[in-house]
């Protein structure tokens, strides 16, 4: 009897053991460890390797150094479409609203080929949190053969605000680059800029005044004045997760509603510059244009207006601008 009671026992203990140990794994969430970009911070798993860039993106890495997704900032207002903030490359699908993250949010599947020359494709789940108060999109991306759909909303649902990055224009130390005027060479002195977020830098001559920022458009100007009435003026501008067909017909119709009239359009592809196009307009008295850059998300506007009189001093000024450009 006393045997029969001692296994009776043990096997209770056991059966309590397991079951103990049973429902114990259904409850313990995997283990996860904290990811830190500029404003803000989530929750991603232990075997994620988590590498952070200067502009405030996330890049995520596993084992073997396998890409799993990635954290990008964009620029967002008030009013803007979704699909203006989807990529611009690539077939969206099963795009929806989700209302169970920190911030209005968007949910999406990008299905695009990294190289157009191959057949192979690939899809990301991309999971939009839009900051009206910020300005500010946070594209979480997500690569769908590596990430469970799951896993990728429990690392949305982690998302949370600290401090959010805004637009701002950071200067260096004024340097000396050379140039060609007139066909003349010239020693000429520049100050290196920065706009950030997103980390694209350019040079412009210490002959302009203090920029101007515009915060809410992301956007820039510089002024350099011409004579008692006139001015060179220079702007740069982000416009993120817009179309170019769409730009460039805002574009031109702001220059025509000004009294501009087209005068041409350049496709800038020469060896060693970045990809462009160039759109000049003239009016009896001036020259104006912009030079538009494709980004990742949107393009980099840059425009300009001087005198009929300025010469060949600031098409120069503009060439080495255009030059100096890093996106």
């Amino acid at each position: 009897m006393k045997k029969i009671s001692i296994v009776f026992l043990c096997m209770t203990f056991l059966f309590a053991t397991m079951t103990e140990s049973v429902f114990a794994n259904k409850i313990i969430a995997p283990a996860t460890k904290q990811a830190k970009g500029k404003g803000f911070s989530l929750e991603i798993p232990v075997d994620w390797v988590a590498k952070s860039a200067s502009d405030g993106a996330i890049a995520f890495t596993k084992a073997n150094n396998l890409y799993v997704g990635k954290v990008e900032l964009l620029g967002y207002t008030k009013g803007q479409s979704d699909s203006s903030l989807l990529p611009n490359y690539g077939t969206a699908s099963n795009v929806k609203t989700v209302k169970e993250l920190a911030l209005p949010a968007i949910q999406a599947t990008v299905t695009y080929k990294p190289d157009p020359a191959k057949k192979t494709q690939v899809s990301d789940l991309h999971y939009i949190l839009k900051d009206e108060a910020h300005k500010i999109a946070y594209d979480l991306v997500f690569r769908s053969s590596a990430v469970a759909e799951s896993s990728a909303l429990n690392v949305a649902k982690s998302f949370k605000l600290s401090n959010p990055v805004s637009f701002s224009l950071k200067s260096g130390q004024k340097e000396m680059v050379t140039r060609s005027k007139e066909g003349i060479t010239e020693k000429v002195e520049v100050i290196p800029y920065t706009l950030n977020p997103s980390g694209i830098s350019f040079k412009l001559d210490t002959v302009f005044n203090a920029p101007s920022v515009d915060t809410g458009n992301k956007k820039v100007t510089f002024t350099k004045p011409i004579g008692a009435k006139s001015s060179l003026i220079i702007s740069l501008q982000v416009l993120d997760g817009t179309k170019l067909d769409q730009v460039m017909t805002a574009l031109n119709s702001e220059f025509t509603k000004a009294g501009y009239k087209k005068t041409g359009k350049v496709d800038l592809n020469e060896k060693g510059s970045l990809p462009a196009t160039l759109v000049n307009f003239s009016s009896k008295t001036s020259y104006a244009g912009y030079t538009l850059y494709p980004l990742d998300k949107g393009f980099l506007v840059i425009k300009h207006v001087y005198p009929l009189d300025a010469g060949d001093g600031a098409g120069s000024m503009l060439n080495s601008l255009r030059a100096s450009l890093k996106l």
